[in-house]
């Protein structure tokens, strides 16, 4: 016979922590994995030598592993501060745990997560700045 199992309110909530930190690396990846090719061929449509002067459509997928690297730190942020924001906002707040405030609820966590996510160590964030 099994022995009868508890779990308490930490181990929940490293649950939810650990699982939003997961599935933001993964829906980083996933993200970059699909679309990092279609920028890359948009990229090449723009540039002023031409399309195939370019490089046209080969090796689309070269840099990609750069671009995982500092999207799924920053996805995984943002997840898992929009979960840890959605779960304790509604303590400081009531109203924010009842139905008709769950639009404003998701709203203010997803600016929590966007506020956060730009504190990743991003390539493309360094990159963008020393741009501007």
């Amino acid at each position: 016979m099994d022995a009868p199992t508890t779990s308490s309110s930490s181990s929940a909530g490293t649950s939810r922590f650990t699982s939003a930190l997961v599935a933001g690396a993964c829906a980083g990846t996933a993200v970059d994995t699909l679309f990092f090719p279609i920028d890359t061929l948009k990229t090449r449509a723009q540039a002023q030598q031409g399309f195939f002067a370019a490089g046209g459509f080969k090796g689309v997928y070269r840099g990609l592993g750069s671009a995982v690297v500092g999207s799924a730190p920053g996805a995984s942020l943002f997840f898992t501060s929009y979960e840890l924001a959605k779960h304790h906002l509604p303590r400081a707040v009531p109203a924010l745990g009842t139905d008709s405030w769950a639009p404003a609820l998701h709203m203010l966590s997803a600016s929590s997560g966007e506020v956060v996510r730009p504190l990743s160590p991003s390539p493309s964030a360094s990159s963008s700045l020393a741009r501007s």
